[in-house]
């Protein structure tokens, strides 16, 4: 019983799908005439381009969508939809401001020929369309870092590309934008970002203002946060060895001892010190003190903010001993020239352990003075260069100089 019954509803469903077949074949040879009724057909604009040579832009259309009734063959009015239609209202021939009612032309998909079917009728008729000037104003882009950054590490200028957008619209929604911001938001950050963000466009209560029929130069930013690494680095000196002097032989205070600064972490990571420069113990004569820069290599930026530091030194634990030298040798006499010392002898003060300095013999002093800067008759006072025989634990300190007379030779 049950599989007659199965196949009574089997033989119903195949007569009602042979039964509309068959319709749809009739209607389609036939190809009757009917009407089609559709709400909801979207509204389009054409000229507008025109429009903004103008200086104009549409502030609203009203309404968005219409209704529309058509007559004509089966086969082409059942193709129409809001789907597949539109309607366009021109507005390249409006000149100035204001509202305006503007009648609109139906848009048929490709499959439909636009002969072959009639509008009966519409709601509404017209379009109204509401013109206004085109106010247009840049604004600069505000960075707001509402992230962390990971103890040890240090965040960099944050850089945004562009640096303004241009807002263009009605005036009244142009200036209800009173900021323009983009936000980066990571917590505990060791990297640099690097990456595009939203703009925030905020009003002047800091909330979010509706875009909606504003134009925008941008609507996002290119943004580069730097993350750098912080290093307390200590201050030195370099010493250089002489007048019986060497490093063993200094004390030596900088202040301030040591600064912060930031940097990419592979340049920090072998950063010991920061050299400030280099002092030639010759020329220390018991106590020296001076103010130094303090130079970083590119890159580095001091965060302490101390661009110098007082350097004192003090040479101990050495004697010193003043001698008379007449041993006063002249070189590189101008041609042309005779060279005659003024000075016959001269002052020196030698430094090294008094062990040291008690051995050192005049005959084993010798002063050289270098002519070669001299070109002209008159006495000049020359630098000269003393060559002592004695070791390396004396030196000489302090700047010597001799007179010498230069004249016709």
């Amino acid at each position: 019983m049950k599989s007659i019954k199965e196949s009574k509803w089997v033989y119903v469903l195949l007569s009602v799908l042979i039964a509309t077949t068959l319709w749809l074949f009739v209607r389609m040879d036939e190809d009757p005439e009917m009407e089609n009724r559709e709400r909801g057909i979207p509204v389009i604009t054409s000229g507008e381009r025109v429009l903004e040579t103008q200086g104009l832009m549409i502030e609203q259309i009203a309404p968005a969508d219409v209704m529309l009734v058509w007559k004509g063959n089966w086969r082409e009015v059942s193709q129409l939809n809001k789907e597949n239609v539109s309607v366009s209202v021109d507005v390249s021939k409006i000149t100035e401001p204001g509202e305006y009612e503007l009648e609109f032309t139906p848009n048929y998909p490709a499959t439909v020929a636009s002969s072959a079917v009639s509008l009966q009728s519409s709601i509404p008729q017209t379009i109204r369309v509401t013109v206004a000037k085109i106010y247009s104003k840049p604004m600069t882009i505000q960075p707001v870092f509402k992230g962390s950054v990971e103890d040890g590490y240090q965040a960099g200028e944050f850089i945004v590309e562009p640096e303004q957008v241009q807002i263009s619209g009605t005036q009244e929604k142009v200036d209800s934008v009173q900021t323009v911001q983009v936000v980066l938001e990571q917590k505990k950050m060791k990297e640099s970002f690097s990456g595009e963000l939203e703009l925030q466009f905020l009003d002047k209560a800091g909330k979010q203002v509706d875009t909606e029929g504003l134009r925008l130069s941008a609507e996002r930013a290119n943004v580069y946060m730097p993350i750098v690494v912080m290093k307390e680095v200590p201050l030195a000196v370099e010493f250089i060895s002489g007048g019986g002097a060497t490093e063993d032989n200094v004390a030596c205070v900088i202040e301030p001892k040591s600064i912060t600064v930031s940097g990419p972490e592979e340049v920090l990571e072998n950063l010991e010190h920061i050299s400030l420069g280099s002092i030639d113990l010759a020329q220390v004569i018991g106590e020296y003190t001076d103010e130094y820069p303090v130079y970083l290599d590119a890159g580095l930026v001091n965060i302490s903010g101390t661009d110098t530091a007082e350097v004192r030194v003090t040479v101990s634990g050495l004697a010193t001993k003043t001698v008379e030298v007449e041993n006063i040798q002249l070189v590189n006499v101008p041609k042309g020239y005779k060279a005659a010392l003024v000075t016959q002898k001269r002052a020196i003060t030698l430094r090294g352990t008094q062990q040291a300095l008690d051995k050192v013999l005049v005959p084993q002093i010798r002063m050289i003075a270098d002519l070669s800067n001299v070109a002209a008759t008159g006495s000049y006072n020359v630098p000269v260069t003393i060559y002592l025989y004695a070791g390396n634990e004396v030196g000489v300190i302090g700047q010597n100089n001799v007179v010498v007379k230069l004249t016709r030779g």
